[in-house]
């Protein structure tokens, strides 16, 4: 994310910036609409998805109804998505009656649903670039619920994030986060266990 942030200031680098931070899947940032997202309650709505066939992409509602879901967003994620409406609003000027005006966010300059794999083509060239091991986008989602799990966030609160059907869902992907947990939560449990056991001696 810092090599993003100090090399690109484009549409792709909002994009990233997006999906880090809210583990939203590819399709659900490129379905994103300015109508998607209250700032005065930093919430944004996943009502919708892009998805790519042959000869483009078409945009449609998400694949279960477990997806469609209500995420909060912080400043951080509010100024790429500011950002990102700035650009795509000094694009809608320029192309005119062109534009192809879908109110999306994260698509091509003239309006039009981005297709994924265009995301991924770039995102190959930032990995390169950064001289970084190898991941693919669908990885930011992994480690933006593998950081909530490891900081101590509700499985369930994170689970609705992700818009998993279910918490054991979450849980069993992952199950490799799962040992930290306890390690966590052991820990935490004494240290409450000890505060409370020196309160007692301070009554007596």
């Amino acid at each position: 994310m810092k090599y993003i942030n100090r090399h690109h200031t484009s549409m792709y680098s909002n994009f990233i910036g997006v999906a880090l931070n809210t583990g939203m899947r590819k399709g659900e940032v490129l379905g994103l609409r300015k109508r998607d997202i209250d700032f005065k309650s930093k919430q944004i709505h996943v009502n919708q998805s892009v998805y790519e066939m042959q000869g483009g992409a078409f945009v449609c509602s998400p694949k279960t109804s477990y997806s469609k879901r209500t995420i909060l967003f912080d400043e951080t994620i509010e100024k790429y998505l500011k950002d990102q409406i700035s650009k795509q609003g000094a694009l809608k000027l320029l192309y005119g009656k062109k534009y192809n005006d879908n109110d999306l966010l994260f698509c091509y300059d003239d309006g039009r649903p981005m297709r994924p794999t265009n995301i991924n083509k770039f995102f190959n060239r930032i990995i390169k670039a950064a001289g970084v091991p190898k991941i693919r986008i669908h990885d930011m989602r992994h480690t933006h619920a593998t950081q909530l799990l490891e900081l101590g966030v509700n499985p369930k609160i994170v689970s609705e994030r992700l818009g998993h059907a279910s918490v054991k869902i979450t849980l069993d992907l992952y199950s490799h986060v799962k040992p930290e947990m306890q390690v966590q939560g052991v820990a935490l449990l004494s240290e409450r266990l000890n505060m409370n056991k020196n309160k007692m001696n301070v009554v007596k």
